[in-house]
């Protein structure tokens, strides 16, 4: 792992709290809750120890690959990326989060990152300069998710790996809210049903409710990707059924009581099988062009 400069983290912390008060200023937190999502964020490249090698299953080696990040917020997973030997360049909208990012990057002495402000809906990058784009929990964001996609596909190299991490609308929970969630509600219903649990609705306005496995299979495979996978199957399945391994205290004694009843296996299954995890992690390869 690359070596962290012994340099003062001033700048990480101011624009990581920056970017905290300007990307959730609609959700009403708590100070519990608000100083949990700034400790996660001022260390997001360790947060998840597996995060790599979970990436790493869906693309292959990483190492010495150019890779995009689409909306790479305070820049801890591009940064994870490049401690591992990528070329990461990634794009936020939002220039707290682009400073932050810069930031993290320069406690790294050798990594290969950069940050600049820009949108999925627009990459400015000619066509294939990448060997894989990389979206996590971006395109529930955009305010168009083809763009996105279509962009993606165009920068890619022939054979290029995108992949992508989205917050599952079919899953009765929405983490942005922390409520209980209907899915597929139209959304003036969803503003209704936020105001009814005591939440400002605002923030519906910056996250999409309509995103499934499907909707964005169908996507993928019109831009012509190919080998579509879940990367998180086995994941989910390891954590269901070893809730010691899981990290949320609300989640670990869900699953520790899903096993103790016996019915771990069978939650899990049916979860995968009808897309009903919390999340949604797919890895699809940009097919190659057919000379006739």
């Amino acid at each position: 792992m690359e070596s962290v400069k012994k340099i003062d983290n001033t700048l990480l912390e101011k624009y990581v709290g920056k970017y905290i008060c300007e990307e959730y200023a609609h959700f009403s937190h708590t100070c519990a809750q608000s100083r949990r999502i700034y400790e996660d964020l001022l260390n997001q490249e360790d947060n998840d120890a597996s995060f790599e090698q979970r990436l790493e299953s869906g693309y292959g080696q990483l190492r010495s690959k150019r890779i995009l990040d689409i909306g790479s917020g305070v820049g801890g997973r591009a940064v994870a990326m490049a401690r591992i030997g990528a070329r990461v360049l990634g794009i936020e909208p939002l220039e707290n989060g682009v400073r932050a990012s810069m930031a993290r990057a320069g406690r790294y002495e050798t990594i290969q990152a950069d940050f600049l402000v820009a949108r999925g809906e627009e990459v400015p990058f000619k066509d294939g300069s990448f060997d894989a784009v990389t979206a996590f929990y971006t395109l529930e964001h955009a305010s168009d998710i083809e763009k996105v996609i279509s962009e993606s596909c165009r920068v890619l190299k022939e054979g290029g790996y995108f992949y992508c991490a989205i917050a599952n609308n079919l899953f009765p929970y929405d983490d942005h809210y922390k409520i209980f969630w209907f899915p597929l509600l139209p959304k003036f219903l969803n503003r209704c049903y936020v105001r009814l649990a005591g939440k400002d609705p605002a923030c519906l306005s910056h996250f999409r409710t309509d995103v499934t496995k499907m909707r964005v299979v169908n996507k993928l495979r019109k831009y012509g990707f190919k080998d579509i996978k879940n990367t998180n199957t086995e994941y989910i399945c390891s954590k269901i059924n070893n809730p010691d391994t899981i990290s949320i205290p609300s989640r670990r004694r869900i699953a520790m009581l899903l096993k103790v009843v016996g019915l771990a296996k069978i939650i899990s299954y049916a979860a995968l099988t009808f897309g009903l995890s919390p999340t949604i992690q797919m890895c699809a390869k940009k097919g190659l062009r057919t000379n006739f």
